[in-house]
């Protein structure tokens, strides 16, 4: 089922099917993080309607246990995601066109219903069904809601819940409402069932409301939190909704007017992950429905959405923003307002900030003199900073090996992104020397110097003598000389020769590193064991804990989350390797130009409607799974395409 997203740039956003019935927890109309509480709050689940001229035509459609009702998804006569989400729905000479859509920084959404063809004037039935919860929960009928709405001239406000701000519903047009809160019992969450979580929910309606529609005239609806100015219409006292619904569509129309691709799709679509959170820092969100801000994810993701993307001055406000955050050498893996919860146990994010960075310099950055300022105030001591914090071992759960390497964690730990655990355990430890991890650390100290000498100033003797030696240790305890690949972890056992793709981040990092016979060899065993039409597996098939399906409930599919899913952001460094080693670099460009046209093709419009999703099966992948929306998929994928396009130009 195809899902489509608007968000608010600000934590926020508006979610569901193509055919307006909410299959997800997390579908609904408005879902936005809330001051002095931890993640999202679920607010307003959907408008359905119907129209009161005779013709009998309905708009929304809802699943029951034993019902769909209404099926307006048959009345569907057109759907469109440019600039915003918009559907035509039409029955016996009756056509009505919805959109939905939401502006920046509002927690708000808006809704829009043009009649196209009909009476001059008719009136409509709306039927607000709201949930008022944490977006991770699910609510049902209780005698503790507050029943009271308040009307006023041009809406109604209400407030269910002590401690939860009030939702404000204003109309542009003519409007009467039968006052009266009642629930709406057992809306079944279709998807939710398949990934084994409660999937059952009462939603309530504060009575039923009739709008006067007149021919080809927007009726522009506008449903907001209220929260210390968060959610009111602050411009409403000068401009009319119906001025500032068409305001917001021009202007939205101007920015996609020249799509005319996939590809093109897929870079505006990504604006949706880059958002301004509620402390007021830039960031990224990790993906939709249901994550937040991950330090990680965010790291992997911005040059993909940024540097690559035509926004590079976006890119390096989020990651000075982030600056303030490094604790120890570490960035926070996820952020409590818009997550739910905060931590710091992603051992890799620090330095998936340091490679960040080294995107930034890949693009040509530097060069001016304002830039190389940027370089030197504010990410050469970021870099240093995280750099010394490995240097003097204050990174918790990381050791700085006598060799110049980083050992890391223990079997009760999962602190690199292959962090599921599943049954209370950690189902990829990956401790001791893992590859990625000290391909990272290899980046930043190569970073370091760079920046260092830039600035004019020296990185320190112990940072020049690990740049010395890393090289020849890693490939001492890395390099499988008769497999020819590299090992992905190395602790008291021994190497762990399972092919997985983490190897990938040293055959793209910096110069030194490895040789470019050794570097092929990884991308020959990438592309002949893990390589896919939607992404690359996290364990080559033919490994006996390889897991071909991603299906079941949470602890089943966190047991085969890197077990052989198929991952689309792995593209990035498999492209970046693969052009860095090619002998015939032309061809090669022209392989991966293919192969990412491909792959959008059959992708881009089936489960997210315009992005890529998180996961795939690790056997035949075909249908998108996980997060609908996926940050480092989707830019990934932007940077893989753009370093491709470089070439061919």
């Amino acid at each position: 089922m195809n899902e489509w997203l608007e968000t608010n740039k600000a934590g926020g956003f508006s979610s569901s099917t193509t055919i307006e019935r909410n299959d997800r927890k997390y579908h609904g109309l408005l879902l936005c993080p809330v001051k002095g509480h931890e993640g999202r709050y679920h607010f307003l689940s959907a408008v359905d309607a119907a129209m009161l001229d005779g013709s009998g035509l309905t708009l929304g459609t809802n699943s029951y246990p034993d019902a769909v009702y209404p099926e307006s998804y048959h009345l569907i006569e057109k759907n469109e995601l440019l600039p915003w989400p918009l559907w035509i729905y039409s029955l016996n000479g009756t056509k009505v066109q919805k959109e939905i859509f939401m502006r920046e920084g509002e927690s708000a959404v808006w809704i829009v219903f043009t009649m196209q063809e009909g009476p001059e004037t008719a009136d409509m039935d709306l039927k607000f069904l709201f949930t008022f919860r944490n977006s991770n929960e699910l609510t049902k009928a209780n005698e503790a809601i507050d029943k009271n709405i308040r009307l006023k001239k041009n809406g109604f406000v209400i407030q269910p819940y002590a401690g939860l701000p009030e939702a404000e519903v204003t109309f542009s047009g003519n409007w009467k409402a039968e006052v009266g809160l009642y629930w709406d019992y057992n809306v079944c969450y279709e998807m939710e069932k398949e990934r084994g979580h409660e999937w059952i929910e009462d939603r309530f309606v504060p009575g039923k409301v009739t709008v006067e529609l007149n021919k080809n005239n927007p009726f522009v609806i506008r449903v907001g939190i209220n929260e210390d100015g968060v959610g009111k219409n602050n411009d409403a006292e000068k401009t009319s909704l119906t001025e500032l619904y068409r305001k917001e569509k021009k202007a939205r129309a101007e920015q996609a007017k020249n799509i005319d691709s996939p590809f093109e799709v897929l870079k505006f679509q990504s604006r949706h992950f880059l958002l301004k959170n509620p402390s007021g820092k830039k960031s990224i969100n990790a993906g939709y429905p249901w994550f937040g801000e991950w330090g990680r994810d965010t790291m992997i993701a911005l040059p993909g959405l940024t540097f690559y993307n035509g926004d590079t001055a976006g890119g390096i406000k989020i990651l000075s923003d982030y600056i303030s955050m490094i604790k120890d050498g570490l960035l926070p893996n996820t952020l409590g307002e818009t997550q739910g919860f905060t931590s710091y146990n992603s051992i890799d994010a620090g330095l998936l900030f340091c490679w960040a960075i080294g995107k930034l310099l890949n693009t040509g950055y530097g060069s001016l003199k304002p830039e190389k300022k940027v370089l030197t105030d504010i990410f050469l001591p970021a870099v240093s900073a995280i750099v010394t914090a490995f240097l003097e071992n204050r990174v918790p759960d990381a050791r700085l090996d006598k060799t110049g390497l980083i050992d890391t964690g223990s079997i009760n730990t999962q602190l690199t992104w292959m962090d599921a655990t599943a049954w209370g355990k950690p189902v990829t430890p990956r401790y001791g020397f893992a590859v990625d991890l000290n391909a990272l650390w290899y980046d930043a100290l190569s970073l370091l110097v760079k920046l260092s000498s830039g600035a004019g100033v020296e990185p320190g003797d112990e940072v020049k003598r690990l740049i010395e030696i890393i090289p020849g240790i890693f490939k001492k305890v890395f390099w499988l000389e008769d497999e020819q690949y590299l090992s992905d972890t190395v602790n008291e056992h021994g190497p762990d020769k399972k092919i997985r793709p983490n190897m990938l981040f040293a055959s793209s990092a910096s110069p030194g590193l490895l040789s470019m016979e050794m570097r092929r060899a990884v991308v020959k065993c990438a592309e002949a064991y893990l390589l896919t039409p939607l992404g690359l597996r996290t364990l080559a098939p033919d490994d006996p804990d390889f897991s071909g399906m991603y299906e079941g409930g949470p602890d089943q599919r966190d047991s085969v989350y890197h077990q052989g899913t198929v991952w689309a952001w792995l593209i990035g460094i498999m492209v970046e390797s693969s052009l860095i080693t090619a002998e015939d670099i032309e061809q090669k460009a022209k392989f991966w130009s293919d192969y990412i046209s491909h792959l959008l093709d059959k992708h881009l419009y089936r489960e997210g409607w315009g992005f890529i999703s998180e996961v795939f099966d690790g056997l035949n992948p075909g249908k998108g799974k996980g997060s609908f929306a996926q940050a480092w998929s989707c830019s990934e994928i932007i940077r893989a395409a753009e370093l491709v396009r470089r070439i061919e130009k």
